[in-house]
Formats: C-alpha cells, structure tokens, sequence
C-alpha cells in the first residue's frame, strides 16, 4: 500500500511531529498508528507499522475494514474500544503477538475472525460484546485475559488445540456466551 505524494503531509507542533495520509495519523517515521478522522471507512496499515496506540480509532465510528501488515506485533487497547463500531472485515498479520485489552469490544459487526499463530494474549475485554460466533484459539495462546469474550451473544464455538499452550483463561472470560463446549 502506498499513498499518493498528494495525500501525504508532515506537521510538527510543541515537540512532536506526525504524518497524515489519507487521514490517518502515525508518528514522524509511520511506524505507529496514533489517530484517524471520524469518516475513514477502510485502512491498510503501511508495512512499517510496528505498534497501534489505543486511542487511535477512538473516533472512527465508520471503519468497516482494516488490514494489517506483516511486521505489526502489538495492537494496544485501554479503557475505551480501540475498533468500536461498524468494523465488520479485519486481516491480522502473521507477526501479530499481543491483542490487548477492548481492542474490538463493541464490533457487533464482526462475525469472524481468524487469529494468527503466533499469537501469545488476548487481553482483557479484547472482543467483549463483539459479534463472533465461533473462534479457534492459536495453540500458540497462553493467555486469555478477563472478560475477554464477555457478553459475545453469538459466540457458540471454542476450538482449543490439543497442543495449546494456554496457561490461564481469566476471570469470566466467556461470560454471557452461547459457548457450551470447548473443542479441542
């Protein structure tokens, strides 16, 4: 994914500096997501992209679609939804380590979603009142963090693989859920 020279600027204000293309924001080198204006509908992460800042999407009620590149290890969330809203489409990259905590609670939308190998957290309210209805666990998962599943109404199906490394499933993890068995 490249930008048109058009739609690429650079600002600097008090001791920050930052890109805009195509109205997201990343830090001065674009290897960090740091904003977006309220009307992006569809995202492709730059490949040097490196890290999400949790309040990034804060504001992007019309995000349908995002793609993630290859490289991005770490996708933050505190307090409030990172993703919140109609995202409905979404590619996690191969590299991906940490989802951390509401970073797609609220995505009613969301029906599916395939979570890389590789993958090592799933933070606390990571996909709380998402709309999944299944989910397979990476066997490279060792922890699912609390609440981290709360209230997913349609979630019906857990696959957990039978040479999972997953040590801790947290507090209500699965809470408010159509899930009645764990496959393994």
């Amino acid at each position: 994914w490249r930008a048109p020279a058009s739609t690429l600027t650079y600002s600097c204000e008090g001791n920050g500096c930052e890109a805009v293309v195509s109205g997201v924001r990343f830090d001065r080198d674009m290897s960090e997501v740091t904003g977006c204006d309220s009307d992006v509908r569809t995202l492709v992460f730059p490949k040097q992209v490196r890290e999400v800042d949790g309040d990034a999407f804060r504001c992007a009620r019309r995000l349908r679609a995002v793609a993630m590149n290859e490289g991005l290890a770490v996708l933050w969330g505190c307090g409030d939804c990172v993703f919140a809203g109609d995202i409905a489409r979404v590619r996690l990259p191969s590299t991906l380590r940490v989802l951390g905590c509401s970073v797609f609670c609220w995505c009613e939308n969301l029906r599916e979603l395939g979570l890389p190998e590789g993958l090592e957290r799933i933070g606390a309210y990571c996909f709380a009142e998402s709309g999944l209805e299944g989910v397979r666990v990476p066997d490279s998962v060792v922890e699912i963090g609390d609440y981290a599943f709360d209230r997913c109404m349609d979630l019906a199906s857990v696959t957990i693989g039978r040479d999972s490394r997953l040590q801790r499933i947290g507090v209500s993890a699965f809470h408010y859920t159509d899930v009645s068995e764990f496959v393994a």
